[in-house]
């Protein structure tokens, strides 16, 4: 089956894929985030520029994967964070979308993909897509 890997680039697409693409990030989210934001907020921040949504679609209109992206502009290097990525077929990402998604994002002047993931994903990012591991993301709450 056909699909096709698109940014949406209007709020008319984002709120036509929208009923499909909530439910893949909503489960997302509520496994991997921690109180950082919800999924109505990656449509928000979508919608005010702040962050890229990217999507497979097949040819009839189904929504199998959405990706959320925003840059994160370091003094000396432009990254790419990955918010959210969700749906079918993550395992095999590399030969269907990545070509496109990393060749979009090097044309952004983007030179490194970050995630902030728990162990789960971090395992498919390093085996499947050839992410390494860096840094140690560790949090103190200050409480409420």
């Amino acid at each position: 089956m056909r699909q096709d890997f698109e940014l949406i680039k209007t709020p008319e697409r984002l709120e036509q894929l929208w009923p499909q693409i909530e439910p893949m990030l909503h489960a997302c989210i509520e496994d991997n985030c921690h109180g950082e934001l919800t999924v109505e907020d990656l449509k928000q921040i979508t919608l005010l520029g702040r962050a890229y949504m990217f999507v497979a679609v097949t040819e009839t209109g189904r929504v199998t994967l959405a990706i959320s992206i925003e840059f994160i502009p370091f003094p000396r290097l432009k990254c790419a964070n990955v918010i959210a990525m969700a749906g079918e077929g993550l395992f095999d990402a590399r030969k269907r979308f990545w070509a496109k998604l990393t060749g979009w994002l090097y044309m952004q002047d983007v030179r490194a993909i970050d995630a902030w993931v728990g162990e789960r994903m971090r395992k498919v990012l390093t085996r499947r897509l050839g992410f390494k591991q860096v840094y140690h993301h560790v949090r103190f709450d200050l409480g409420e």
